[in-house]
């Protein structure tokens, strides 16, 4: 199945990631994925599979934050600011931008207040 340019766009954005930030992560310039996405330029083979990754990685992230609310009743669900902070707490995320983890909050926040339990997403203030 090939993946068009809508469904790059829409499932880059739901990562979480601008064009920006998608580029950096795969290793393009930011003009060619603007390219993919206007269907300028033919999509690299390779992008449909480095996307279920993201994803996999965002679902991954989102069921640690719904297993936390699960063992922490009312506790709000904490998020990174900056890529450093969030790095340096997760050495295993291998670069990937903070933006995925927010994405990944704002997910299981979604989850939890389907199963009516609404829950803050607050900042984790590094110094």
């Amino acid at each position: 199945m090939t993946m068009d340019r809508a469904e790059l766009k829409a499932r880059r954005a739901g990562v979480g990631l601008s064009q920006i930030l998608f580029a950096r992560t795969v290793g393009v310039s930011q003009n060619t994925v603007s390219q993919w996405e206007t269907g300028k330029r033919k999509l690299a083979s390779w992008i449909p599979d480095r996307l279920d990754e993201l994803e996999a990685q965002r679902d991954s992230m989102a069921e640690t934050y719904i297993e936390f609310a699960e063992a922490a009743p009312g506790a709000a669900l904490l998020i990174h600011e900056t890529d450093a902070s969030f790095w340096a707490a997760h050495p295993d995320s291998d670069g990937l931008p903070v933006e995925v983890q927010w994405s990944a909050a704002a997910l299981a926040r979604l989850e939890l207040a389907d199963e009516g339990d609404v829950r803050e997403i607050l900042s984790i203030q590094t110094t």
